[in-house]
C-alpha cells in the first residue's frame, strides 16, 4: 500500500462530539475492526480503545496472503510460478514475450512490474534480485485483460460463502481505482468457480484462518479474439477493495458482528 491509502483517525472522542447528528459512543462500547489483521492495525485499535473481535493470527493472515498459494487454484495462471533464485528467473524469461513480477506478499496491485524478457535493464535488476533472492517474487505471463472481478468471501467455523461479486475499475498498472456490485462474472462456469473459491477455503483451514478473503478474477483475451477467465489472479486475506462496511456480511467471523 502507499502512503494515504489508509487514514487512521482517533476514535476517543469528547462526549460533545457530534456526527451526522447524533453523540458518538465511548470508544469501548465500539468494535474495531482491522482492515487486514497486521500487528501495526491491531496495535492501532487498541492504542484507540475500542473493543476487538476475535482475529485469526498474523501467521494465519501470512499464509492465507501468501501468493504461492495461486498455484494451487484450479483455473489459475499455467505459467505463473513462486520464483526463489536468479537462474530460475532468467529461465522463465528467457522464452520470450512479456511477463508481470509481483511481490510474493502484497495488494491492490501495488509494487507490481511489467518485464520485457531478454531486456532486463539496471532498473529490473535492481527491483528484482533482492526479491526474489530473499521472500521470492511471483512471475507470470503479461495478459490483454479486458475486464477485473472480485470474489469477496466469508471464512469462519461452521460457514464459508461467497457474500458479493463486484466489477473492479483498474488502471494501467493494476490498481485498484473503484468497484460496482454484479451478479457474476462473465465467461465463469460456476462450477469452476465454486471449485476455485472450495480451494482457497481449504487454504484458509489449514492455516487455522477465519474473516474476509478477497479472490481477484481477470477476464483476458486469450490471443484468439476469444475470452478467458484466470481466477485467483490474486488472493488475500482481509477486507476486499470496495468492500461495503456499512452492511454486516456475517455473524460468526471478522468480516461483520
Amino acid at each position: 500500500m502507499a502512503p494515504g491509502d489508509v487514514r487512521v483517525e482517533a476514535l476517543e472522542q469528547a462526549a460533545s462530539d457530534v456526527t451526522a447528528g447524533a453523540h458518538r459512543p465511548p470508544a469501548r462500547d465500539r468494535v474495531g475492526r482491522a482492515w487486514c489483521v497486521t500487528p501495526t492495525a491491531v496495535a492501532r485499535l487498541r492504542a484507540a480503545g475500542v473493543r476487538l473481535p476475535a482475529m485469526p493470527s498474523f501467521e494465519a493472515v501470512r499464509a492465507v496472503n501468501d501468493r504461492a498459494l495461486q498455484r494451487s487454484l484450479p483455473g489459475g495462471h499455467a505459467d505463473g510460478e513462486l520464483v526463489t533464485d536468479e537462474a530460475r528467473l532468467r529461465g522463465k524469461l528467457a522464452a520470450g514475450g512479456r511477463w508481470r513480477a509481483k511481490p510474493r506478499f502484497g495488494m491492490a496491485g501495488r509494487g507490481q512490474r511489467t518485464l520485457d524478457a531478454g531486456r532486463l535493464d539496471a532498473a529490473d535488476e535492481r527491483w528484482l534480485l533482492p526479491r526474489v533472492t530473499t521472500t521470492g517474487v511471483w512471475l507470470e505471463r503479461e495478459l490483454d485483460v479486458r475486464a477485473e472481478y472480485a470474489l469477496h468471501l466469508c471464512f469462519g467455523p461452521g460457514h464459508a460463502r461467497v457474500a458479493r461479486v463486484c466489477r473492479q475499475r483498474c488502471d494501467a498498472h493494476g490498481q485498484w481505482r473503484s468497484s460496482a456490485a454484479v451478479d457474476e462474472v462473465p465467461g465463469l462456469h460456476p462450477r469452476d468457480r465454486d471449485a476455485a473459491v472450495r480451494a482457497v477455503f481449504d487454504a484458509a483451514e489449514r492455516a487455522d484462518y477465519f474473516g474476509p478473503i478477497g479472490v481477484d478474477v481477470l477476464v483476458y483475451d486469450d490471443g484468439s479474439g476469444r475470452s478467458s477467465v484466470y481466477v485467483g489472479s490474486d488472493v488475500q486475506g482481509r477486507f476486499t477493495m470496495g468492500w461495503n462496511g456499512g452492511e454486516p456480511v456475517c455473524a460468526s467471523c471478522a468480516c461483520g458482528l
